[in-house]
């Protein structure tokens, strides 16, 4: 599967990472599929989001957590990632701030949001189907 293979390039190259993403993916692909309700299309795009989410969860852990709290974050990581500059308002919630301040230059999490293609960005999952994988 092409969306897969580009996907596991933005995991460090050692065995067990690859494992435990194949593991993860299989089973979030399990989980979208089994109660008939899911949103998720098993288009190319879907599938290289739903990788880069797998990704994102077992490299950083952490931010996911934030994410699945607040969508917000993800939308904005993913504009920034993708030359689409978002605007940040000063009002906005303090740990909103505080996480995507923490997050911003993060060259490697870029890496890993951008994408020409919107329909394949992460933020058009529907995460809050998904289970949490640590």
């Amino acid at each position: 599967m092409r969306a897969v293979g580009a996907t596991l390039k933005r995991l460090p190259p050692n065995p067990r990472q690859i494992k435990r993403f194949d593991n993860a993916f299989r089973l979030q692909l399990y989980v979208a599929t089994g109660g008939g309700s899911t949103k998720l299309a098993f288009d190319e795009p879907k599938l290289r989001a739903l990788g880069k989410w797998v990704v994102l969860r077992l490299r950083w852990p952490a931010l996911a957590g934030e994410i699945e709290d607040d969508q917000n974050i993800l939308m904005f990581l993913e504009e920034l990632a993708n030359g689409e500059p978002p605007v940040i308002d000063e009002d906005s919630d303090p740990r909103f701030l505080r996480v995507v301040n923490d997050w911003r230059d993060h060259e490697a999490l870029h890496d890993l949001l951008r994408d020409d293609d919107a329909a394949s960005w992460v933020g058009q999952l529907p995460l809050d189907e998904f289970i949490q994988i640590t």
